[in-house]
């Protein structure tokens, strides 16, 4: 800590992290990855879901699509968590 000049930002590139520090920070961080990559499946069927929706709106588009109504209607009464 002598080589600092007063008044700079000191740096954190040389700090020995012990392997278990490293361990739990590493599995914070995957828990991160795995939480954002849940929420975009469950943003993705939710918005999935509001597109069956319109296009149940519309006899031609259900036929084009090979669904029913309540297939739409199934579908759309499930939790954004369920596929």
């Amino acid at each position: 800590m002598n080589d600092l000049v007063k008044g700079a930002m000191p740096t954190f590139d040389n700090i020995e992290v012990s392997a278990k520090t490293y361990n739990f920070v590493s599995k914070i961080e995957d828990a991160f990855v795995m939480v954002r990559k849940t929420l975009g499946v469950w943003i993705k069927r939710h918005n999935d879901r509001k597109v069956l929706y319109r296009l149940s709106q519309d006899q031609h588009m259900l036929d084009d699509i090979g669904l029913s109504y309540f297939d739409i209607q199934r579908e759309m009464n499930k939790p954004f968590w369920k596929i």
